[in-house]
């Protein structure tokens, strides 16, 4: 233990000058302590009494804002040191610290500390690193949150309207605090030095007073446009979907000038009539250039120009779902629960059967059309293992032919990008060896390589490339929600995977033969072996090698829904389960909502 004690300190940044025969004589002012996930180590204003080295695990710093939101500013990991500032300031703990996983930390109290520095001088130099890293890594943060956002919204040529999309904005601007919308028309048209200078001075002014400036310009001939191109964070470009595409001059060389747009995110806006079904050729607005995201709103449809107004703001409200096979059913009471409390969803993403609920969502809109469209892809084929799915073991023991001809009907040619809301899934890229998150293409497709569990599934071929399950790599990807949305958005995640610990005790040896495995199934000898089921065991070992991020990125979601689901199977349930698993999801998420309702 000695040893071990000894290794660990000397591997530790802030005590490496040390020599072996010191980090002896100091280990014994260090304390072993444990964990459990989801322990808080110490909270934002706590005393600074202790610093701590983690052993083992995974922490999160958390740092609560002014407004009352709290966002992640780092992660402590294997080896690194945590606690510092506030032992050496003697002042409160300017963060908060839990523990994502089940982890080991060492304990050094303050006036330990204070004693090893007497001693060994270096170890005060070393600290000084971590602290200043982090330190302004909090500054990057709060500088964010206080700096004043510049969005523009622009037609992408001359013949674009934005006459409803300004209509729009200012009748719906009001439920937002702390925005001003510009309009160019409010301005001179003209970009002579001496009217930039006035329209600089306005900004200026609303800068002090406000937190967000949306900027509408209808012209690529004004002081306004000139401005506020050099300010932007978020440009967004509007369009109508019933025109061919088509970008001017000035749009074309905006987009490929990616110095000129200060590495800014591009969203393309399109345009519907309130006659469309589904938007429709998406795909050929993109060919030219591949936007950040993209939007769809009907000309007189109020709930789109809201949403849209909430992406501008970075007050969205995203949904992901996570895989765990037929437990999945579960999402959709997560779902109604969520309408019911009318939380609107603006944007969805999942893994697995997480990434068919949530496209069946993106498609709808509704609870009721979810629901039937996802009963259609998951009733085509009930009984999966029966005789006829199995196929010659190649790559593997299932054919998925009627599983995979359901995804087609349900969503025919049906692109990703022409869905109504926001849409990602994610599949583990077996060529590459990483996770790929699918925002464009064929709906079917990508769905079809979400869920395409290794052996049991065929993989899919997409570009040459194989696919399958995104359980394998990112079970719950929360992360990639709030990559797509920012930090000051809201996400609910839904996890549906077995992550409590099994209560069953097993028993059968190490070698188990054809004879014993059917004695045993026929119930006629050793009644004492107790075998797991061999598919859930099967997909729990392939899943366990995402268990950490997945918890990680659960910590990441404003409100996570975990409802116990260990009772359930995951590739095999009967109908009156597949009810009982949605009223689970849904009164979990009412339970929630009841205690988090300041959150949305």
């Amino acid at each position: 233990m000695d040893n071990f004690l000894v290794n660990t300190i000397k591997s530790t940044e802030i005590f490496s000058s040390l020599t072996e025969e010191e980090c002896l004589s100091i280990s014994h002012f260090f304390e072993t302590i444990q964990l459990k996930c989801g322990t808080i180590l110490f909270n934002q204003n706590d005393s600074s009494d202790c610093l701590y080295i983690l052993v083992d695990g995974n922490l999160s710093a958390i740092l609560k804002m002014t407004d009352g939101t709290s966002k992640i500013v780092g992660t402590i990991k294997k080896g690194e040191t945590v606690g510092e500032l506030g032992v050496l300031s003697q002042q409160p703990r300017t963060l908060t610290v839990k523990a994502t996983i089940g982890s080991t930390l060492l304990k050094l109290p303050a006036n330990s500390l204070a004693q090893i520095c007497q001693i060994h001088p270096a170890v005060l130099y070393k600290i000084i690193g971590p602290i200043v890293s982090r330190s302004q890594r909090t500054i990057q943060l709060l500088a964010q949150n206080n700096k004043t956002k510049h969005i523009v919204v622009i037609p992408t040529n001359d013949s674009v309207s934005l006459s409803s999309l300004k209509a729009k904005i200012k009748k719906n601007i009001s439920n937002f605090v702390n925005i001003t919308l510009l309009v160019d028309s409010e301005f001179e048209i003209g970009v002579e030095e001496k009217k930039i200078s006035n329209v600089l001075e306005c900004i200026e002014k609303i800068e002090k007073e406000n937190s967000t400036i949306l900027y509408l310009i209808e012209s690529y001939d004004s002081a306004l446009l000139k401005v506020c191109i050099e300010k932007a964070d978020d440009i967004y470009f509007v369009s109508d979907s019933n025109s061919n595409p088509n970008y001017s001059e000035f749009v074309r060389q905006l987009l490929s000038n990616r110095k000129q747009l200060n590495d800014v995110r591009d969203i393309l806006v399109l345009q519907h009539n309130d006659s469309k079904i589904l938007p429709g050729s998406t795909e050929s607005w993109l060919i030219y250039h591949r936007f950040s995201l993209y939007h769809h709103v009907r000309t007189h449809n109020d709930n789109d120009y809201q949403r849209l107004l909430r992406f501008m703001l970075g007050k969205t409200t995203g949904l992901v779902l996570g895989g765990g096979g037929m437990k999945g059913w579960a999402h959709l009471g997560v779902i109604k629960a969520l309408e019911e409390a009318n939380i609107p969803i603006d944007m969805t993403g999942g893994t697995s059967i997480g990434s068919i609920v949530a496209g069946c969502f993106s498609l709808s809109e509704t609870y009721e059309a979810t629901l039937e469209k996802f009963r259609f892809i998951m009733n085509a084929d009930p009984k999966l293992f029966k005789l006829k799915n199995f196929t010659w073991p190649s790559i593997s023991i299932l054919s998925s032919k009627n599983n995979t001809e359901a995804l087609i009907k349900a969503f025919d040619n049906l692109h990703i990008e022409d869905l109504w809301l926001p849409y990602f899934c994610l599949s583990c890229n077996l060529t590459l060896k990483n996770e790929s998150i699918h925002t464009q293409g064929l709906l079917w497709e990508k769905i079809r390589a979400s869920v395409a569990v290794p052996g049991i599934v065929p993989p899919m071929v997409l570009d040459g490339q194989l696919h399958v399950d995104g359980g394998l790599v990112n079970n719950l990807p929360v992360d990639v929600m709030r990559n797509f949305l920012g930090t000051s958005s809201k996400i609910v995640a839904v996890r549906v995977s077995s992550q409590r610990e099994e209560n069953h005790s097993y028993n059968f040896p190490p070698v188990l033969t054809f004879k014993q495995a059917l004695l045993v199934k026929l119930g006629w000898k050793h009644h004492e072996y107790k075998f797991p089921s061999f598919l859930d065991t099967f997909i729990n070992a392939l899943l366990v090698g995402s268990y950490q991020k997945e918890l990680q990125c659960s910590m990441q979601a404003d409100l996570l829904i975990s409802p116990n689901l260990s009772s359930y199977k995951m590739l095999k349930i009967s109908k009156n389960q597949e009810d009982n698993l949605i009223d689970l999801g849904y009164h979990s998420t009412v339970d929630l909502l009841s205690k988090s309702k300041s959150k949305f």
